[in-house]
């Protein structure tokens, strides 16, 4: 979705929302309504709480992002996570191989970390 789509559905002006997006300032209560209505989620998911699930959907296994939600969703992540964007950084031009195999590292050093090596 594009942010001026977001405007249409919002009501929200676009220097707005671009400040929302570049995390400049937060959106009041009665914007973050109107946003996660637009974009079909929960309020609390919008503003990162990893223990609600996204509203009228259940937990996707990981892949492909599959629909606008799901691109909404992952650039939210990215940016409010700088770890997963460092990542998403590092993968550019990596073969599927490496891809795999940068997986098992990092799943090698959360085992060793949680002490289960």
């Amino acid at each position: 979705m594009k942010q001026v789509d977001l405007c249409e559905r919002t009501g929200i002006g676009k220097s707005s929302i671009s400040t929302y997006l570049s995390g400049e300032y937060e959106p009041k209560q009665r914007n973050l309504y109107k946003i996660a209505e637009a974009l079909e989620v929960n309020v609390a998911w919008l503003m990162g709480s990893d223990d609600v699930p996204m509203e009228g959907e259940e937990k996707k296994p990981q892949g492909k992002p599959t629909s606008n939600g799901d691109l909404t969703a992952l650039r939210e992540q990215l940016r409010r996570q700088p770890g997963m964007r460092i990542l998403f950084d590092a993968s550019k031009g990596a073969t599927e191989q490496d891809l795999k195999d940068a997986a098992a590292l990092i799943e090698g050093f959360k085992r060793r970390r949680d002490g289960e090596e």
